[in-house]
Protein backbone atom coordinates (compact mmCIF):
# COMPACT_ATOMS: atom_id res chain seq x y z
CA UNK A 1 0.00 0.00 0.00
CA UNK A 2 1.19 3.24 -0.72
CA UNK A 3 0.73 6.17 1.38
CA UNK A 4 0.81 9.91 0.07
CA UNK A 5 1.26 12.68 2.17
CA UNK A 6 0.92 16.52 0.82
CA UNK A 7 3.66 18.75 2.54
CA UNK A 8 4.48 22.09 1.82
CA UNK A 9 7.92 22.98 0.28
CA UNK A 10 7.67 27.18 0.23
CA UNK A 11 5.14 27.23 -2.57
CA UNK A 12 5.92 23.65 -4.16
CA UNK A 13 3.30 21.76 -5.21
CA UNK A 14 3.64 18.03 -4.32
CA UNK A 15 2.73 15.80 -6.73
CA UNK A 16 3.57 11.83 -5.73
CA UNK A 17 5.87 9.45 -4.49
CA UNK A 18 5.89 5.85 -5.13
CA UNK A 19 7.46 2.79 -5.77
CA UNK A 20 7.19 0.16 -7.93
CA UNK A 21 6.97 -3.05 -8.10
CA UNK A 22 4.81 -3.01 -4.65
CA UNK A 23 6.18 -6.67 -3.47
CA UNK A 24 9.63 -8.34 -4.26
CA UNK A 25 12.10 -9.72 -2.86
CA UNK A 26 15.33 -9.10 -1.32
CA UNK A 27 18.50 -8.38 -3.47
CA UNK A 28 16.73 -9.69 -6.50
CA UNK A 29 13.85 -7.53 -7.48
CA UNK A 30 14.89 -4.00 -8.50
CA UNK A 31 12.28 -1.09 -7.07
CA UNK A 32 11.88 2.09 -8.79
CA UNK A 33 11.27 4.90 -6.83
CA UNK A 34 9.67 7.64 -8.32
CA UNK A 35 8.49 11.62 -7.34
CA UNK A 36 8.44 11.92 -11.38
CA UNK A 37 6.41 9.59 -13.89
CA UNK A 38 4.68 9.99 -17.21
CA UNK A 39 0.86 9.33 -14.45
CA UNK A 40 1.56 12.32 -12.46
CA UNK A 41 3.08 15.65 -12.51
CA UNK A 42 7.29 16.70 -11.51
CA UNK A 43 7.33 18.46 -7.89
CA UNK A 44 8.08 22.63 -8.93
CA UNK A 45 8.47 25.22 -6.79
CA UNK A 46 9.02 29.26 -7.57
CA UNK A 47 11.27 29.55 -10.56
CA UNK A 48 14.32 30.79 -8.37
CA UNK A 49 14.30 28.63 -6.13
CA UNK A 50 14.32 26.17 -8.47
CA UNK A 51 15.98 23.12 -9.78
CA UNK A 52 14.68 20.86 -7.19
CA UNK A 53 16.94 17.91 -5.91
CA UNK A 54 16.24 14.73 -4.14
CA UNK A 55 17.33 12.23 -1.44
CA UNK A 56 15.85 8.50 -1.01
CA UNK A 57 16.58 6.36 2.18
CA UNK A 58 14.98 3.55 3.62
CA UNK A 59 14.26 3.48 7.38
CA UNK A 60 15.00 1.00 10.17
CA UNK A 61 13.92 1.37 13.57
CA UNK A 62 13.58 4.66 12.84
CA UNK A 63 16.74 5.43 11.58
CA UNK A 64 17.71 6.77 7.97
CA UNK A 65 19.70 4.44 5.74
CA UNK A 66 20.72 6.49 2.40
CA UNK A 67 19.70 4.78 -0.79
CA UNK A 68 21.87 7.35 -2.67
CA UNK A 69 23.59 11.23 -2.38
CA UNK A 70 21.61 14.15 -3.04
CA UNK A 71 21.30 14.82 -6.86
CA UNK A 72 18.93 15.92 -9.21
CA UNK A 73 17.62 12.26 -10.83
CA UNK A 74 13.86 12.91 -9.45
CA UNK A 75 14.07 8.91 -9.59
CA UNK A 76 15.87 5.74 -8.45
CA UNK A 77 16.23 2.31 -8.88
CA UNK A 78 17.78 0.20 -6.32
CA UNK A 79 17.59 -3.84 -4.36
CA UNK A 80 16.96 -3.79 -0.59
CA UNK A 81 17.22 -5.76 2.48
CA UNK A 82 13.83 -7.26 3.62
CA UNK A 83 11.27 -6.27 6.06
CA UNK A 84 9.23 -6.84 8.52
CA UNK A 85 7.72 -7.26 5.87
CA UNK A 86 7.51 -4.08 4.68
CA UNK A 87 9.69 -1.43 4.47
CA UNK A 88 9.46 2.43 4.54
CA UNK A 89 10.85 4.19 1.76
CA UNK A 90 11.23 8.33 2.18
CA UNK A 91 11.86 10.58 -0.55
CA UNK A 92 13.68 14.36 0.67
CA UNK A 93 12.94 16.82 -2.03
CA UNK A 94 15.10 19.79 -1.46
CA UNK A 95 15.24 23.28 -3.36
CA UNK A 96 18.25 25.71 -3.74
CA UNK A 97 17.97 27.65 -0.62
CA UNK A 98 17.98 24.14 1.47
CA UNK A 99 14.26 24.44 2.49
CA UNK A 100 13.15 20.81 2.17
CA UNK A 101 10.22 18.36 2.82
CA UNK A 102 9.71 14.78 3.05
CA UNK A 103 7.20 12.17 1.70
CA UNK A 104 6.94 8.40 2.34
CA UNK A 105 5.79 5.23 1.14
CA UNK A 106 5.95 1.31 1.89
CA UNK A 107 6.75 -1.55 0.05
CA UNK A 108 6.84 -5.65 1.04
CA UNK A 109 10.23 -6.93 0.54
CA UNK A 110 10.51 -10.91 1.29
CA UNK A 111 13.41 -13.00 2.31
CA UNK A 112 15.35 -14.31 -0.24
CA UNK A 113 13.11 -17.60 -1.23
CA UNK A 114 16.40 -20.30 -1.23
CA UNK A 115 16.05 -23.27 0.31
CA UNK A 116 19.90 -23.88 2.21
CA UNK A 117 22.46 -21.19 2.86
CA UNK A 118 24.84 -22.31 0.24
CA UNK A 119 21.95 -21.27 -2.19
CA UNK A 120 21.84 -17.66 -0.54
CA UNK A 121 25.42 -17.21 -0.67
CA UNK A 122 25.87 -17.88 -4.27
CA UNK A 123 23.38 -15.26 -4.60
CA UNK A 124 25.30 -12.86 -2.41
CA UNK A 125 28.40 -13.69 -4.34
CA UNK A 126 26.78 -12.93 -7.69
CA UNK A 127 25.08 -9.52 -6.47
CA UNK A 128 28.72 -8.53 -4.94
CA UNK A 129 30.24 -9.66 -8.37
CA UNK A 130 27.77 -8.05 -10.59
CA UNK A 131 25.82 -5.25 -9.19
CA UNK A 132 28.33 -3.81 -6.30
CA UNK A 133 31.47 -4.39 -9.03
CA UNK A 134 29.72 -2.63 -11.76
CA UNK A 135 29.24 0.63 -9.04
CA UNK A 136 32.80 0.71 -8.40
CA UNK A 137 33.99 0.91 -11.86
CA UNK A 138 31.54 3.73 -12.44
CA UNK A 139 33.75 5.15 -9.51
CA UNK A 140 30.01 5.57 -7.53
CA UNK A 141 31.95 4.18 -4.26
CA UNK A 142 28.34 5.58 -2.45
CA UNK A 143 26.78 3.63 -4.09
CA UNK A 144 28.65 0.60 -3.42
CA UNK A 145 29.20 1.22 -0.41
CA UNK A 146 25.19 1.40 0.43
CA UNK A 147 24.60 -1.76 -1.79
CA UNK A 148 26.96 -3.51 0.84
CA UNK A 149 25.11 -2.17 3.62
CA UNK A 150 22.30 -3.86 2.27
CA UNK A 151 23.75 -7.03 1.85
CA UNK A 152 25.20 -7.24 5.38
CA UNK A 153 21.73 -6.48 6.86
CA UNK A 154 20.60 -9.81 4.50
CA UNK A 155 23.56 -12.04 5.20
CA UNK A 156 23.35 -11.30 8.77
CA UNK A 157 19.56 -11.87 9.33
CA UNK A 158 19.57 -15.45 7.49
CA UNK A 159 21.80 -16.75 10.32
CA UNK A 160 23.45 -20.49 9.54
CA UNK A 161 26.95 -19.28 10.38
CA UNK A 162 28.99 -21.89 8.48
CA UNK A 163 32.45 -22.12 6.52
CA UNK A 164 30.44 -20.84 3.43
CA UNK A 165 28.97 -18.09 4.87
CA UNK A 166 32.22 -17.08 6.55
CA UNK A 167 33.76 -17.14 3.33
CA UNK A 168 30.64 -14.79 1.76
CA UNK A 169 31.25 -12.20 4.62
CA UNK A 170 35.07 -12.13 3.86
CA UNK A 171 33.91 -11.19 0.41
CA UNK A 172 32.15 -8.56 1.87
CA UNK A 173 34.80 -7.15 4.14
CA UNK A 174 37.32 -7.83 1.08
CA UNK A 175 35.18 -5.56 -1.03
CA UNK A 176 34.41 -2.68 1.78
CA UNK A 177 38.43 -2.64 2.09
CA UNK A 178 38.85 -1.40 -1.72
CA UNK A 179 36.00 0.82 -1.11
CA UNK A 180 37.59 2.32 1.66
CA UNK A 181 41.13 2.51 0.24
CA UNK A 182 39.71 4.35 -3.05
CA UNK A 183 37.74 6.81 -1.08
CA UNK A 184 39.22 7.19 2.49
CA UNK A 185 36.26 8.90 4.05
CA UNK A 186 33.87 5.88 3.22
CA UNK A 187 36.46 4.06 5.83
CA UNK A 188 33.54 4.28 8.63
CA UNK A 189 31.70 2.39 6.50
CA UNK A 190 34.02 -0.82 6.99
CA UNK A 191 34.45 0.51 11.18
CA UNK A 192 30.67 0.63 11.33
CA UNK A 193 30.25 -3.06 9.74
CA UNK A 194 33.38 -5.13 10.77
CA UNK A 195 31.75 -6.51 13.65
CA UNK A 196 28.25 -7.22 11.36
CA UNK A 197 30.34 -9.51 9.01
CA UNK A 198 33.29 -10.90 10.89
Amino acid sequence: TTEIYTLSLHDALPISFAALPLSGEALTTPFTLYTHSPTFQRWTDDLEDMPLQYRFMRLRNGIEIPLNTLGYAPNLTVQLPHGDPNVTLRAVISDQLFAQTFIETTVQVLAPSLADAAAVDAMVDDYIATSVQDQLSAGDFAAASTMLTTVVEVVNSLGAQNDSRTAVRENILDMARSIAEQVPKTGIFVQQNFALVE
